[in-house]
């Protein structure tokens, strides 16, 4: 399967980046309709147990959306890769941790005009991996969700967004453990 070998969670997220942006400046009609290609980029920060091992890293997101009409809702598909830092050494030189989700998503607008807050919520699969220096190990699949609630303005055509969300993994290789994690987001829809 392409998710379990080493540098196809990198070329994964580059390939969704690059349709995105490809079908975003290709498909003016596909913007009519309501669909909207999405990019962002923040914090992630492991709270519960999950903070006893990781430290906060980084995350890259990229998905699709498609409003309902003129409907405050929109549901959408997103691929979030994650890089959490070793917490005993705060550095990414050390074992990593990194995380690829790809969630079905459904949001909901709160209300309507300048600043429109909303919630986000969703469930999809991820792929967790442990990588030793030097040592690239396969990864294992695991079900997840997520919920998150954010801010968005318009900024000319673009929709920016600012959310904070909550995910939690189930794993089955550490007897159901948890891995959760608190992702702080600034995205860009268009």
């Amino acid at each position: 399967m392409i998710l379990l070998r080493n540098s196809s969670v990198k070329s994964l997220v580059r390939a969704l980046i690059a349709c995105c942006a490809s079908a975003a400046f290709l498909s003016n009609q596909a913007l009519a309709q309501g669909l909207r290609f999405e990019l962002g980029t923040g914090a992630v920060v492991p709270t519960g147990p999950t903070a006893t091992s990781l430290g906060t890293g980084v995350q890259f997101r990229a998905g699709v959306s498609q409003s309902m009409d003129a409907r405050p809702f929109a549901l959408g598909v997103n691929a979030t890769y994650s890089l959490f830092s070793n917490h005993k050494q705060r550095s990414f030189d050390a074992d990593r941790f990194s995380l690829l989700n790809v969630f079905i998503t459904g949001q909901y607008r709160l209300s309507s005009g300048r600043v429109r807050p909303y919630v986000l919520g969703g469930f999809g699969i991820v792929q967790e991996r442990l990588t030793p220096p030097g040592r690239p190990t396969g990864g294992e699949l695991n079900g997840g969700g997520t919920g998150a609630l954010g801010l968005e303005t318009d900024l000319g055509s673009l929709h920016a967004s600012l959310e904070a969300g909550y995910v939690g993994i189930s794993t089955l290789k550490y007897r159901n453990a948890l891995v959760r994690y608190v992702p702080i987001t600034v995205r860009l829809r268009f």
